[in-house]
């Protein structure tokens, strides 16, 4: 592991407050190989998955102005400029020397970009949105053959997932577009790649927007904004105070030891920046250090909008949350009492992701008209008896229908959009709370579908209305099909399902990446069960055994309930080390299969 990639991993665990919104971090950005540059916050801080480094092949040198020797005494000759032609890291339209143009064609894995347009991978890793000096070229991948020549798969390790991303290889750092990229290793395992590092002035604690505006070279990094710091701050990887420098001090370390972050050091709020930081033991070490970290400056109060923490009031408990929250949505965190949380709030008792409850202040109301107009209604969130104000369906998508975000769909309070995270693929609309009586009806082409575990995916026990159908063609085909969730009606939904290309064993991140209709899996994160490992990089299969399931595909057989890849060597299962031939930990026939290292 480098110490840039230890740095933002023990950082990451400050804002990565779980439960309220559920956000699923992936990928990487210019901060290092971590999830992500800096904090992952309960605000989602950038929603979706990070495209992740991809390096710029390096500028475009022009020769110069081509010298003429002097007027030619050849009567009927030419000058004897000769255009330059592309080199291997050209891109785009370069000046060819001769007073025109070469058109150099899309820019590969490695060069620089300011636009998707730009690549020839169609996707460009911008200076404003991932932090990479000058924008560079990118695709996601799962191997090194993704990539291509002359690149290779990085970051892989990084999530659960396995989702890398495309990184230009190097063997020193005249491979590397200078200075603001050197060749090391900037991720934790594999070879070297052209990353970012400090090249510029700014000390710990300085603003920054990328690495580049920082000083120290590759052990230094740029918390950015988007990230939870207000205008970014500097800071370098750390395994004592020796080595961040007078004024500052080695923050987050792990308790069992390992690297830390350098934050700088402060006795007041005076001693830290007034825009987004206040001065706290952020940490919690035991040494009762204090230091500037991003803190609720503002002066929003619960519910109020927000484009970052800062926005809002509360100190070191104030969050943004974003995810799936129009327009951001001010809270603090906490609370034990209604009295915490000021005139007009109270306190709410939301999931916090581990099985447990957290207190999170949130706005009184008696109607939605109590409430911001576009995407929030007055709705009783917790079953505490007492209304809030929080996200509620205020636009017009129906049961069934895809959606961005609950501000898409209809229902009121009772709307809400399952997001394509939790399996929904472009999302789909819902109406909470119904009941099979009809004394909370659904709405007309849909039905009280009942039973599901609201802890998954789904705040109400009651029930919720899914769209009717009676075959496949009723519903969208973006990864659902016609039949019965399991639910305790016995009538058919349209329902997520397995539409993918995704063979047994297959990667996947959703269901809906895998082939097998209903019968689909993603086998992904198992939170270590009962002795169940995490599946890395997800791995597709088909439930099995049951009366009506179909035999496993050919080349697999059923353990355990589910079909998994036969094998005789580790050589037939995916390569990367994640998975090797072995005995299942489950019932079935003798042989072994691909399992889980």
């Amino acid at each position: 592991m480098t110490k840039r990639a230890a740095c933002v991993a023990v950082v990451a665990a400050l804002f990565a407050l779980p439960g309220c919104d559920g956000e699923r971090p992936s990928g990487t950005d210019a901060g290092g190989g971590g999830t992500d540059s800096g904090v992952t916050l309960m605000d989602g801080g950038g929603g979706g998955f990070d495209a992740g480094p991809t390096f710029d092949a390096g500028p475009t040198f022009d020769a110069g102005p081509t010298f003429d020797a002097g007027p030619t005494l050849d009567a009927g000759g030419s000058d004897a400029c000769t255009p330059i032609a592309c080199g291997a890291l050209d891109c785009g339209t370069i000046d060819d020397g001769c007073g025109s143009t070469v058109d150099c064609g899309a820019c590969a894995i490695g060069a620089p970009c300011a636009d998707d347009v730009d690549c020839a991978s169609g996707l460009c890793a911008t200076e404003a949105g991932s932090g990479f000096f000058g924008g560079h070229c990118t695709m996601d991948c799962y191997v090194d053959a993704d990539c291509g020549m002359g690149a290779h798969c990085a970051f892989t390790q990084s999530s659960l997932a396995r989702i890398g991303s495309c990184m230009r290889d190097c063997g020193s750092d005249a491979d590397c577009r200078g200075p603001e990229y050197t060749c090391h290793q900037a991720d934790m395992f594999g070879p070297r790649e052209c990353a970012p590092v400090g090249t510029g002035t700014g000390v710990v604690g300085d603003p920054c927007t990328t690495n580049a505006d920082c000083a120290g070279g590759e052990d230094y990094i740029c918390f950015r904004e988007g990230r939870g710091f207000r205008g970014g701050t500097c800071s370098r990887s750390c395994l004592g105070d020796g080595d961040c420098g007078a004024g500052n001090h080695c923050a987050f370390v792990p308790p069992t030891g390992g690297e830390g972050a350098c934050l700088p050091n402060c006795a007041s709020d005076g001693d830290c920046r007034a825009d987004g930081y206040a001065c706290q033991d952020a940490d919690g070490d035991a040494g009762g250090v204090n230091e500037c970290f991003p803190a609720g400056t503002g002066t929003g109060g619960p519910g109020d909008p927000c484009a970052g923490v800062w926005d809002c009031a509360g100190g070191l408990d104030a969050r943004c949350l974003s995810l799936d929250l129009e327009g951001g949505y001010c809270t603090t965190v906490g609370c034990t009492t209604d009295g915490e949380c000021g005139t007009g709030n109270h306190c709410s008792s939301f999931g916090d992701g581990a099985g447990g409850t957290i207190g999170v202040c949130t706005p009184d109301c008696a109607t939605d008209a109590d409430c911001r107009s576009t995407g929030y209604a007055c709705r009783d969130v917790d079953d505490d008896a007492v209304l809030e104000c929080y996200r509620g369906g205020t636009g017009t998508a129906m049961v069934g229908e895809a959606c961005a975000s609950t501000a898409d769909c209809g229902g009121g309070a009772r709307g809400l959009c399952a997001l394509e995270q939790n399996g929904f693929q472009d999302g789909y609309c819902v109406q909470l709370e119904c009941t099979t009586d009809g004394s909370v009806a659904c709405p007309t082409g849909t039905h009280c579908s009942v039973g599901l575990d609201s802890t998954t995916m789904l705040p109400n026990p009651t029930g919720i209305c899914v769209s009717d159908c009676t075959t496949d063609s009723d519903c969208r085909m973006d990864g659902y099909r016609c039949y019965d969730n399991n639910d305790v009606d016995g009538v058919t939904e349209c329902w997520p399902a397995g539409t993918g290309m995704g063979a047994i064993g297959d990667r996947c991140l959703e269901l809906f990446d895998c082939a097998g209709d209903e019968r689909a899996i993603c086998l992904l994160d198992l939170d270590n069960s009962g002795g169940v490992p995490d599946f890395p990089g997800g791995y597709c299969t088909n439930a099995c055994g049951g009366a009506t399931d179909p035999a496993c595909p050919a080349g697999s057989t059923c353990r355990g309930g589910v079909c998994l890849v036969d094998c005789t060597t580790g050589t037939m299962c995916r390569s990367g080390g994640d998975y090797t031939c072995t005995m299942a930990p489950f019932s079935g026939p003798a042989g072994n299969s691909c399992w889980p290292s």
